[in-house]
């Protein structure tokens, strides 16, 4: 359900204009959304289910979905870091073993 920002009209969801004073869509405010840090922390805890909450509710909820998007973005960093730690210390300790290794290995 939405209503016109200006009048306070009750309009349908496919409304362009509000019929009672003209006002165009892009001043139509859907009802029940605001910003929220409860779906931004939830998002920032599981960064899989804030990705298809933002999909899902970027057109009909900008406002919420941005926060969610905020969360994601934190939680997919905070998740990726200890993977590049752990692919860095792969790769020095293999280039490690292969330098401590010997190359001639003939009995000498």
């Amino acid at each position: 359900m939405k209503f016109c920002t200006n009048c306070g009209n009750e309009l349908i969801d496919d409304a362009v204009v509000c019929p009672k004073c003209g006002s165009i869509a892009g001043r139509i405010k859907t009802v029940g959304d605001s910003r929220s840090k409860a779906w931004a922390i939830i998002s920032f805890l599981f960064p899989v289910l804030g990705l298809i909450l933002y999909l899902v509710w970027r057109d009909d909820r900008p406002l919420r979905s941005s926060s969610i998007l905020k969360g994601f973005r934190a939680g997919f960093i905070v998740m990726l870091i200890p993977i590049v730690v752990c692919l860095l210390l792969l790769i020095i300790s293999y280039i490690g073993m292969l330098i401590t290794t010997p190359s001639n290995i003939h009995g000498f």
